[in-house]
């Protein structure tokens, strides 16, 4: 499959015009930072640690949702979600072909999808035929080496400079810290 490629970040910093190259090396450094101080934080119990990831995620890829999945076989559950879409719930279960995951899982590898519609394999999703996401981007979630299930962000607005490695090495560790 010819997944989409994420941008090198001095390529990526030249295409935002909307902020000075200074101002979006302050911002990578602080993601970065938010995102180490987390992987550094102790926590009462999994469920308080995939809370604040997935608020930092929000915050950090701009994206508006962010979901911990489990996946076991063809089963995708929900463990923890934070969206503005009311569809989505913790606990809920799904096939994993219904989801976007499945092409992480079927990969095993980072994907970021800027723009699904774009993408002539991906139109036909069941996601993006009934939720209309755009972006989306999801690291896989290992434990002691076995697939855990996947960290995932998605919008249902385009990211039309699309994902810069900065931001694909942060879902990196983020998952990594949950795994």
């Amino acid at each position: 499959m010819d997944y989409p490629s994420f941008i090198e970040d001095t390529t990526y910093i030249s295409m935002d015009a909307s902020a000075s190259e200074n101002e979006q090396l302050r911002a990578m450094l602080s993601n970065l930072t938010r995102i180490h101080l987390l992987t550094a934080s102790r926590f009462e119990n999994f469920d308080d640690l995939i809370h604040e990831y997935l608020v930092s995620g929000i915050e950090v890829f701009g994206l508006e949702t962010g979901i911990v999945s489990r996946i076991v076989g063809n089963s995708y559950t929900v463990c923890d979600v934070i969206s503005p879409l009311d569809v989505l719930e913790k606990g809920q279960e799904f096939g994993l072909e219904d989801t976007y995951c499945r092409e992480v899982i079927k990969s095993q590898q980072v994907l970021g999808f800027p723009q699904v519609g774009a993408l002539e394999y991906m139109r036909c999703h069941p996601v993006y035929e009934n939720l209309k996401l755009e972006s989306y981007l999801s690291a896989p979630i290992f434990v002691a080496d076995e697939l855990f299930g996947t960290l995932n962000f998605t919008s249902v607005s385009a990211r039309e400079n699309g994902f810069s490695t900065h931001e694909r090495n942060l879902i990196v560790l983020m998952a990594n810290a949950i795994g």
